[in-house]
């Protein structure tokens, strides 16, 4: 997956500003896609040079201009090839599982590692589970996005859910 698809998939809901496209990446899609502000400057003007995204400006009193990106018809082609394309299982470094498989003489090394991890992996999960329960409780009919929006934060909760018993059981056998 490519970070233009991204950008097209969030084009292809709503004309955005640069800058709104970045919030919505420092807001949620950057729990699971990172991407810097330069980053995603950098590929909209490469989506604007091959006519995937088209740019409409708005002029502003005392500020620079504000850009509009839309997504063209040659971008709705693109993203939804991506849509339809096989899905590929990413494979992640690793460094928690690296330093465990390379310290077979290490045990208070690899307790302190992975006692490291399983806390790093509830902090997490909290975080999550805090996020779930200031958006998502209670007995508010949800949007189709926001349904969607849970979905992916579910995901989140049971990874680190696996990843906390994981360690549980590592340090159980060590």
């Amino acid at each position: 997956m490519a970070l233009a698809h991204v950008i097209l998939g969030v084009l292809n809901n709503s004309p955005c500003t640069g800058y709104e496209i970045s919030k919505q990446f420092d807001d949620v899609l950057g729990y699971f896609w990172k991407a810097s502000h330069q980053q995603i400057y950098r590929e909209l003007a490469k989506l604007s040079k091959s006519n995937q995204v088209v740019i409409r400006y708005v002029e502003q009193n005392g500020k620079p201009n504000k850009k509009i990106y839309t997504i063209s018809s040659e971008g709705e082609m693109a993203f939804n090839t991506w849509l339809k394309s096989k899905h590929k299982i990413k494979t992640n470094n690793d460094d928690v599982l690296a330093k465990l498989y390379t310290a077979h003489n290490h045990i208070k090394e690899r307790i302190r590692i992975l006692n490291s991890s399983r806390d790093n992996h509830v902090k997490q999960y909290e975080h999550y589970k805090s996020l779930e329960n200031d958006f998502f409780s209670g007995e508010i009919e949800m949007s189709a996005i926001d349904k969607l929006v849970h979905m992916t934060l579910r995901k989140g909760l049971l990874i680190e859910k696996a990843n906390i018993d994981w360690c549980d059981e590592c340090l159980s056998a060590i």
